[in-house]
């Protein structure tokens, strides 16, 4: 990342934590949440924006231990050529089947998915989807500051497959496990313009952006945890090496 995208990143990040103080003020003129303005000050102050403080390495881990925390299952590759193979090794302790639906993405469908013939893969080309047990996406980087994957929609990543099966599984490419939100989405920029061919400014996200940090979960019902409430059951997240 270079200086100047380190400068843009960091004036994001002032200016939410400027507009987040303001709303603060505005929804209470009467000034008794002053203290909790200059509590976000304080904040700001003490915890500036250090892009590049943890190396490649150390974000690999603590989004490791942020997803496993979240009640992800999460799996280190050494390649990705061992996708199909591992995945078929996951799924056959699942009860789910083994129809897979994913998007037109064409990472996806250039894996050797002959290594496991039993796995069928149903490309989704914007039908509607109910009662589907496995659908697989593509995350474009990952934020290891809170365990965070991004996804962009699109006909490569339908949104509802990141959202309607029993069981998500999410790919990863270890070189995209970036330290914050700010570097995520500066790179999922890059991503845009280096696809348009063109320097102007970048179509990102092109719809909608999707973050997601483990299974879906609740604990509103007597402060219980429940996964699956609004979402998929599971997170099995399949990190690669190129």
């Amino acid at each position: 990342m270079s200086l100047s995208q380190q400068q843009k990143s960091e004036e994001r990040r002032n200016r939410f934590m400027k507009n987040l103080s303001k709303a603060v003020s505005q929804a209470d003129p009467t000034g008794k949440r002053a203290a909790s303005v200059e509590q976000l000050e304080t904040v700001r102050e003490i915890s500036p924006y250090q892009p590049d403080v943890l190396s490649k390495d150390v974000c690999h881990e603590r989004l490791k231990e942020f997803l496993k925390a979240q009640n992800t299952e999460l799996y280190d590759l050494a390649n990705a050529e061992q996708i199909p193979q591992k995945l078929s090794e996951v799924l056959a302790a699942k009860n789910y089947g083994t129809e897979i639906m994913i998007g037109e993405n064409p990472f996806i469908q250039s894996l050797n998915w002959q290594l496991a013939p039993e796995l069928k893969l149903v490309i989704n080309k914007g039908q509607k989807v109910s009662d589907l047990n496995l659908a697989m996406t593509h995350a474009f980087a990952a934020a290891a500051e809170t365990g965070t994957l991004f996804f962009t929609s699109g006909p490569e990543n339908p949104t509802p497959l990141n959202y309607l099966p029993t069981c998500h599984i999410a790919l990863l490419d270890a070189q995209t496990i970036l330290q914050t939100y700010e570097q995520a989405y500066q790179f999922g920029e890059e991503i845009s313009v280096e696809k348009q061919g063109v320097s102007n400014e970048p179509l990102f996200p092109k719809r909608s952006l999707n973050l997601i940090s483990g299974p879906s979960r609740t604990a509103d019902i007597e402060q219980t945890l429940t996964l699956g409430a609004h979402g998929p059951l599971e997170l099995v997240v399949l990190i690669y090496n190129v």
